[in-house]
């Protein structure tokens, strides 16, 4: 069961305190585990799991037809390991890597067709220390 959640602010990995409703249901809820799935502004979505009130194991976000926007995983409410970002028409954005929340090494992003525009590399706190 999905529990579904407006979104009207910026991401935000604490979901704990979020205020949600369940499909058909008036009531409100605190989501603190299981699947959750978050209403975007646009008409997209995002969805992935809850434990403990935080984001955990892999969650995708979507486009409002349905074409997938971003994808990456998260470790105790933190992005942690491969992260892919998308244009509308299916080609890469960006890509990189995170460690607890942190970005690291080789971010590649690309233009609408999909060319390497800009290499940024980032350092263990997440500092660009070199740009191609």
């Amino acid at each position: 069961m999905f529990l579904i959640l407006s979104w009207s602010t910026s991401c935000n990995n604490e979901v704990s305190m979020q205020q949600v409703a369940e499909p058909n249901d008036s009531t409100v809820a605190t989501v603190t585990d299981g699947m959750l799935e978050i209403q975007v502004p646009d008409g997209g979505v995002m969805k992935g799991q809850v434990r403990g009130g935080v984001r955990q194991g892999p969650w995708t976000s979507y486009f409002a037809d349905g074409a997938i926007r971003s994808r990456g995983s998260y470790v105790d409410g933190e992005m942690d390991g491969p992260s892919e970002v998308f244009h509308p028409n299916g080609m890469p954005l960006y890509t990189g890597q995170y460690r607890m929340g942190v970005p690291v090494g080789e971010w590649r992003f690309h233009d609408l067709d999909g060319v390497l525009i800009k290499t940024a590399v980032h350092d263990s706190t997440g500092q660009v220390r070199e740009e191609r």
